[in-house]
């Protein structure tokens, strides 16, 4: 854990950071947010409570109603998604590749739309079934060092061996080679020459058809393990039993309260990706050392959509789906009568910036009209991760561990 004054230094960065760029935010509606905003940048750098919030004692059902909620309406229904559009994906790339022609390069890119749009849906919930066998990696290999991804396609069709590409045999090849990054890579670097006719066209389309055939294969057996048939197997328990039935005999949650923790967790970590991996590198401090080739998803031009799905999710992770988010702890327990709607209102700030920028990230970030909302779309990311991981911690009884993303 950081020291007091290097915190205090990385708040007073920030802050000069948002005092920098405040300007972006006095154009429109909305400038309480970003004040309060800014005092979130700085509230790190003094002490947090200061004896003024009362916290009522959040009672272990409180804890248990919002994993059921967030379990049943919010977690599975997502991993349901990503399963049936891995499943559209392979059919798509399959039909591509007995039959090449335009229209059905058309639609593989349509379905990769598609898984891509459920996995940026489920992204910030990397726990438990998707963590085991390396799958989290195997389907998403992201971020990369650069060409590593087309460096290792490279490697695999040159050795045209076919039974790397088994089902057996694929599992354990590079991950590099196994996930969307590489579908994507195949269908829009490449994806005009697989209807060629040619042998290396072929070859090309036998790893589309072994990556889409995988990732179909991973994200149903996610599927499976968090529950699609539960206890079941022999006595077994999925995924979902053990969040939902947490005490004594549970390998993985002792209480209710445990189990919440990962959904805080994941709300903070995902904004601290998108804060420190798929904005700030690329937006950088000054047009003339903003880095678009570091976007995300750049051969099929997502960046901006990828980054409005993620925070959607995190916005009904927050506010809840069909029942209650974790925003209904802040607003019963939390004592900070001002959180929640400071919350709510980021959330919906955020997201009307990011869609005001209509192109993908790495046009933004260096055409001067669209890059102030680029730089503001930073700032905003940063500060709700700070509000995340101070004030809503402190209301909500609850604390993020250490995250090798934590700029602070």
């Amino acid at each position: 854990m950081a020291s007091p004054a290097p915190r205090a230094r990385a708040s007073a960065r920030l802050v000069a950071l948002a005092s920098k760029i405040a300007g972006t935010f006095r154009s429109g509606p909305g400038l309480a947010l970003p004040a309060a905003l800014l005092g979130a940048l700085s509230w790190a750098a003094v002490p947090a409570a200061q004896g003024e919030t009362v916290r009522a004692p959040i009672d272990e059902s409180a804890y248990q109603r919002i994993n059921e909620s967030l379990v049943h309406h919010h977690l599975l229904p997502r991993y349901r998604g990503l399963a049936g559009a891995m499943g559209d994906l392979h059919g798509a790339v399959a039909a591509l590749c007995a039959s090449p022609a335009p229209d059905a390069l058309e639609h593989a890119r349509r379905a990769f739309h598609g898984a891509m749009d459920a996995w940026m849906a489920v992204q910030h919930l990397p726990f438990g079934p998707l963590e085991r066998e390396l799958r989290i990696y195997r389907l998403y290999f992201w971020p990369q060092a650069r060409g590593k991804v087309a460096d290792a396609l490279a490697g695999l069709l040159e050795a045209d061996d076919a039974g790397v590409l088994s089902p057996e045999r694929f599992s354990g090849t590079s991950a590099a080679v196994q996930g969307l990054p590489a579908a994507e890579h195949l269908l829009f670097v490449h994806g005009d020459a697989l209807g060629a006719g040619t042998e290396a066209a072929r070859a090309q389309c036998r790893v589309l058809e072994s990556i889409g055939r995988n990732l179909e294969e991973i994200a149903r057996e996610v599927l499976d393990e968090w529950g699609a048939v539960t206890g079941t197997g022999g006595g077994s328990r999925s995924y979902a039993d053990l969040v939902l039935g947490p005490g004594p005999g549970n390998r993985e949650f002792s209480t209710a309260k445990d189990a919440t923790l990962l959904f805080f967790s994941a709300l903070h970590d995902e904004l601290a990706l998108i804060a420190d991996v798929k904005v700030g590198p690329v937006v950088r401090d000054t047009l003339e050392t903003a880095r678009p080739e570091l976007a995300e998803s750049r051969p099929s031009r997502r960046a901006t959509r990828n980054l409005e799905i993620n925070l959607r999710a995190l916005q009904a992770l927050y506010a809840g789906e069909s029942g209650p988010g974790l925003g209904d702890l802040v607003s019963a327990y939390g004592g900070d009568e001002g959180l929640d709607p400071l919350m709510r209102k980021a959330f919906r700030l955020t997201l009307g910036n990011l869609r005001s920028i209509g192109v993908p990230l790495d046009e933004a970030v260096v055409g001067p009209g669209r890059r102030p909302q680029t730089e503001k779309l930073s700032l905003q990311a940063r500060a709700m991760r700070k509000l995340v991981r101070t004030r809503m911690a402190e209301a909500l009884d609850l604390a993020v561990g250490f995250n090798a993303l934590d700029g602070d």
